[in-house]
């Protein structure tokens, strides 16, 4: 089906033939000249802004809410094509300020004053851009030469359809052929109320989260939930968070339904699934653009060429392969984000030389590695961010690039690995100027793992920081790193505030997860605003205080530096004792978070004390003729104990008669056994003494020693002792056995208590010491085995000594609450 109906132009001046076509940029003439044959008489009006098809146009409804489900507003669709005055194809329906204005057609004047031959018109047409249906402008377009209108075909417009429309014009005069042409752009779309009535993805998410106030339709959009950052169309964000919203990969694929909303200045689309740029491209006043992480071909950033206005760009992550069609085209650029785009060629970075105007340069994790030399003459540069860039490789001549950078206020190497000589001379540098007023070196840090410290900011090595007094914002979370050494651990960089004592004009500082433990330097300073310990989201969004991520100091710690009312000391741990303890064993302990020092009390175990010696056995009395010697046990020594000997035995004793004939032998006693000395208590490389000889034994500080066993006693034979009876009646005797020598006393082992340095997440191995044990005493002297002996008796055991008590560890802490 044909209707009578005008195409609208593209935006602002039509892309006509330049010897044939004249545009009008009068804002009264609904329509303007774009095409115009002088030899034939023949011009063509179309209009100047975007034609909409779609609804009649409707009264305002007062206060009218998207917001909601409900049905009430009306469609009366007559097939009509409009142009709009206002925010065009938005609003028209709600607000009498947009007007939509009634369009019959494109127009074809065709004058005949000189010309007798009517003359011959051919119409032709072509998809300028790659819209949802460029080819539809192929057969869109036919001449209706009777009403001398160019008709469209209403069903073939599905969205943004920008169409080249070609009219050559001929005729045979004095045999000769005269022929003339020109093209012009058209376009066309529907209404918004088109698209909200179709069910359309975008306008039902501009819906979701969009209001419509009759009374200021500068407000269409006004509430944008957390996706509206501004109250005006002016600034329309469209961002949304795909973990919050249903069907995610459904919404915002184009921005078809507000091509008409000529107030917008500044569009953010980023995190959508926009896959063109036909809408956008429409906005003739927009000026800032964030298309990030869209679904936005590189290949479709040549549509940059009709937004010349734009001053401010950002396409992070969207695999821009090269800048060309930036540079090329937008000369008026002031900021350009091309951040995470890891496939750019970084050698077409050279091309921003050509961006006179470019002060803002974002360059976040794009691959740069080698050198800045890319940098070299982009002198009107204020801000620039290499951040996630490995730049471990820059000498200090790359610091020479930056700093000749002379407009440079704010620096960003966060996450670079920027050697600590390329850093000193870059701050050397600019000192002299010191113009820069905002420095970020931002570092991941994880007191539980180690890293990398070589390229770690170490205060000894950038000294000339401290020449930067002019900051007024610093920014060094996460400047510090762990390594192991053999299982020794250990911590370096930002230690102390002492560089900035003398930045008089910071206003912010954040120091948050380093090992600072030292703010006297900024103690004097005022600063506005500090950060010792950054807030994190949890899962559902609320903001935490995880303490292992601030710097080395309790709160009260700090408010001792700062006063007791800087808010800043809040975040830190409040500090509470606490304390684990050991028995004897063996294991290993883990430093919590946060703790850099302990104190321990313990003591290894105390020495066992040895066993008696047993008493040897009493000598046999002999009877008869023989002579006789006998000799009673001797007692057998105390066990030693400490490593030195026990006490000895008693010597036996001896008996004789006569010749002698007979020479017996009672057994001695047993030694007592040795005692073990206590095991040792250590906690890593500090071992804790062994058990001495004298200890105070004031307030149990010691761990006490087993206590030595007794010898055993001396025996006799009969009730009398001594060796010979009368002669006459040929006997003797024994004598008594030798006592058993005592045991000794194990040494017991002081306790003793010290403060020792620890490091976060270190891994410690302890040891705690069993008490000694004490040995078994000696067995008595036993019987001889002589027939004519008679009256024996064996000797006594020793006693057996005491275990030693075992040692103990407590360690104790202040841990963050």
């Amino acid at each position: 089906m044909r209707f009578l109906v005008p195409i609208s132009l593209f935006l602002t001046v039509f892309s006509i033939n330049a010897c044939k076509i004249n545009s009008k940029n009068d804002v009264d003439e609904k329509q303007v000249e774009v095409f115009k044959s002088k030899d034939l008489k023949i011009s063509a009006l179309a209009p100047k802004n975007m034609i909409y098809l779609g609804e009649k146009e409707t009264k305002p409804k007062v206060d009218l809410n998207l917001n909601n489900d409900s049905n009430d507003i009306i469609y009366n669709d007559d097939n009509g094509l409009f142009t709009t005055t206002g925010n065009g194809g938005i609003g028209v329906e709600f607000d009498e300020k947009n007007k939509r204005i009634p369009f019959s057609g494109i127009k074809l004047d065709i004058v005949k004053k000189e010309l007798e031959i009517e003359p011959k018109i051919v119409l032709e047409s072509e998809g300028v851009t790659k819209t949802a249906n460029p080819d539809s402008c192929k057969e869109i377009f036919n001449l209706d030469l009777k009403n001398s209108l160019i008709l469209i075909k209403k069903e073939l417009i599905k969205g943004v359809t920008i169409c080249r429309v070609k009219i050559t014009a001929s005729v045979i005069e004095d045999n000769k052929l005269l022929t003339d042409s020109g093209s012009f752009e058209v376009s066309l779309n529907k209404t918004y109320a088109g698209y909200l009535k179709e069910g359309n993805k975008t306008a039902n998410y501009v819906k979701r989260y969009a209001s419509i106030n009759s009374n200021n339709i500068q407000e269409v959009l006004k509430k944008m939930s957390a996706y509206l950052n501004h109250e005006s169309t002016k600034f329309l964000n469209l961002d949304y968070d795909v973990n919050k919203i249903a069907n995610a990969d459904d919404n915002l694929r184009d921005l078809d339904a507000l091509t008409g909303v000529q107030s917008i200045v500044s569009l953010s689309a980023a995190k959508t699934n926009l896959n063109n740029l036909d809408a956008v491209m429409l906005l003739s006043n927009l000026e800032h653009l964030d298309i990030s992480e869209t679904k936005i071909e590189s290949d479709t950033l040549s549509y940059l060429e009709r937004m010349p206005n734009l001053k401010s760009l950002s396409v992070r992550n969207i695999d821009i392969k090269n800048l060309n069609n930036i540079t090329k085209y937008l000369v008026n650029l002031e900021s350009l984000d091309i951040s995470d785009n890891i496939k750019l060629d970084t050698s077409s970075i050279d091309s921003l030389k050509n961006l006179r105007n470019l002060k803002k340069l974002k360059f976040r994790n794009i691959g740069l590695t080698n050198n800045l030399n890319m940098l070299t003459g982009l002198n009107q540069i204020i801000s620039i961010d290499l951040s996630n860039n490995d730049l471990s490789k820059l000498t200090e001549n790359d610091a020479d690039i930056l700093s000749n950078l002379f407009d440079l206020k704010e620096i960003n190497l966060s996450n670079t690995s920027i050697p600590n000589n390329v850093l000193n001379r870059f701050f050397e540098n600019i000192s002299v100027r010191n113009t820069l007023e905002v420095f970020i070196n931002r570092n991941a840090f994880d007191r539980n793992k180690d890293s990398n410290c070589d390229n770690i900011m170490q205060e000894s090595d950038v000294r000339s920081l401290i020449k930067l007094t002019n900051l007024k914002y610093l920014d060094l979370h996460g400047n510090s790193c762990r390594k192991s050494d053999r299982g020794v651990i250990s911590y370096a960089g930002l230690q102390s505030t002492n560089l900035f004592s003398g930045m008089k004009s910071l206003e912010a500082l954040n120091i948050s997860n380093t090992i600072v433990s030292d703010l006297s330097g900024i103690s004097k300073l005022g600063i506005k605003n500090i950060i010792l310990n950054e807030l994190e989201k949890n899962k559902d969004g609320t903001l935490v205080i995880n303490y292992s991520k601030g710097i080395n100091l309790t709160a009260n710690a700090c408010k001792q530096y700062l006063g007791e009312t800087e808010k800043a000391c809040e975040r830190l741990g409040k500090g509470s004792e606490k304390y684990v303890e050991y028995s004897a064993g063996e294991y290993s302990w883990t430093v919590p978070a946060n703790v850099f020092k302990v104190t321990l009390t313990g003591a290894s175990g105390a020495n066992g004390g040895s066993g008696g010696g047993g008493s040897g056995s009493a000598a046999p009395s002999y009877m008869g003729s023989w002579g006789v010697m006998t000799f009673s046990g001797a007692g057998g020594a105390g066990g030693s104990a400490n490593n030195q000997p026990g006490a000895s035995g008693g010597a036996g004793m001896k008996c004789a008669l006569d010749l002698q004939d007979i020479r017996a032998y009672a057994p001695s006693g047993s030694n007592g056994s040795a005692a073990t000395v206590g095991g040792l208590t250590a906690f890593g490389d500090y071992k804790f003494p062994f058990g001495v000889e004298y200890v105070s034994t004031r307030n149990g500080n010691y761990r006490i020693g087993g206590k030595g066993g007794v010898g055993g006693v001396s025996v006799t034979p009969v009730s009398e002792a001594g060796c010979i009876r009368p002669v006459n009646e040929k006997m003797v005797q024994g004598g008594i056995s030798g006592a058993g020598g005592n045991g000794i006393n194990g040494w017991s082992a002081p306790v003793k208590t010290v403060d020792l340095s620890v490091n976060p997440g270190e891994l410690i191995t302890i040891q705690v010491g069993k008490g000694g044990i004490g040995s078994q005493g000696g067995a008595g002297g036993g019987l001889i085995g002589d027939w004519r002996a008679f009256y024996q008796k064996a000797g006594e055991s020793g006693t057996s000594g005491q275990n030693g008590e075992d040692g103990f560890l407590r360690i104790t802490y202040e841990e963050f609450k």
